[in-house]
């Protein structure tokens, strides 16, 4: 038994799907793009409202790019803009709640290592300002919990991607009609 299918006159929709390609990449780059400045924009609110901002790095260090290659169009996002010294800032990677090695914490456990006790100030109002010390505090450890940002909105960037970049090959095909 043999069944053969045969499409006439679908040439023409063919051809100019083929040449929608260009304007196809196109809307997916502009798609990306849009994701991934949402996703930096709500990185930056999430980051501020987790943390208390004291220099801004951790909030500067969130950014996302597009890159083009022959396979499609790749967006990347997180903390990937560097600082002053033209690397991501450590303390952003140890937020995010990743170690020196790159390996995924759920805590850190900060001892001091040539006293006793680890010293800090005490600041007025409780807050980071650079004055108003208005004592000090000593403890023997001091326990740091990550407070990712990247993580949780990572999460939601293949559905957003999904929708966008399916609208433009859904308006494509209908150009094409």
């Amino acid at each position: 038994m043999r069944t053969e299918i045969t499409l006439d006159g679908a040439g023409p929709q063919i051809a100019a799907l083929l040449g929608a390609t260009g304007k196809i990449r196109r809307g997916w780059q502009r798609g990306a793009y849009g994701v991934g400045a949402r996703a930096t924009t709500l990185a930056k609110a999430m980051a501020r409202q987790v943390t208390a901002v004291r220099s801004g790095a951790r909030v500067r260090s969130y950014d996302s790019a597009i890159s083009d290659d022959s396979n499609g169009v790749t967006l990347t996002f997180g903390a990937i803009r560097p600082g002053r010294d033209g690397q991501v800032p450590l303390h952003v990677r140890v937020h995010e709640g990743y170690n020196f090695q790159g390996v995924q914490v759920a805590r850190f456990v900060i001892r001091a290592k040539n006293a006793k006790f680890l010293t800090f100030p005490v600041r007025a109002g409780g807050g980071f300002a650079r004055g108003g010390i208005v004592g000090w505090a000593s403890k023997r450890e001091v326990i740091l919990t990550p407070t990712p940002v990247v993580e949780p909105i990572g999460r939601q960037i293949p559905g957003a991607l999904e929708i966008t970049c399916g609208k433009v090959f859904v308006d494509a095909l209908h150009v094409v009609r």
